[in-house]
């Protein structure tokens, strides 16, 4: 028997959600300098150790130029070459911010996903947006407890070095209303099974 949510991911409804496809997110290409004109390169992705899938890239001023194969469920590997533009905003404190222009629907996005061979924005949820109750409060918890807790945050009560104690105490306080209505969620749907 698994735990709390077991199961639901082996549901034949499941949506397809943005954790679950291949994509590229122009702020990992601008945070480590790939989008400078005229730069070439790889893109790899991995599960684990093991390479799940690579893309050819080639930019210049106006978009980034992607080189790559796709190969359908019951077909032929297809050589795709896809041009994606860029498009500059402004920034409220100066300079500007860069945005991948979608190919299939002209919208501004940071993050541009292959599903169906072709990369876009496929306007997909990311699986937080369909998580239970419960699975968010847990992942606050989890997160709360990471950024206030010396340790691994799960357990060890010790108060995060440098962290002012009145702010510690009020990020303690919310732990606790999340501990106590995660506890009071499992109460309540436990005996609703004894009944």
């Amino acid at each position: 028997m698994g735990g709390i949510g077991s199961g639901r991911s082996l549901s034949l409804n499941k949506r397809t959600t943005m954790e679950d496809i291949l994509k590229i997110d122009i702020r990992y290409l601008k945070k480590h300098g790939l989008l400078q004109t005229s730069h070439y390169g790889r893109l790899s992705w991995y599960r684990g150790d093991e390479e799940s899938g690579n893309i050819n890239y080639r930019t210049y001023d106006s978009g980034i130029e992607l080189i790559y194969r796709y190969r359908p469920t019951s077909g032929d590997w297809q050589d795709i070459n896809q041009f994606v533009r860029y498009e500059d905003t402004p920034c409220h404190y100066g300079g500007t911010r860069k945005w991948f222009v979608c190919p299939g629907c002209d919208q501004r996005v940071a993050v541009l996903g292959s599903k169906n061979g072709l990369l876009r924005c496929n306007q997909l949820p990311y699986a937080s947006q369909s998580e239970a109750k419960i699975d968010r409060m847990i992942r606050a918890r989890r997160k709360l407890g990471q950024r206030i807790f010396e340790g691994d945050g799960d357990y060890e009560f010790r108060r995060r070095k440098g962290m002012h104690r009145t702010n510690y105490e009020k990020k303690l306080k919310r732990y606790c209303e999340l501990d106590w209505a995660i506890d009071h969620w499992i109460n309540v749907r436990l005996g609703s099974l004894g009944a």
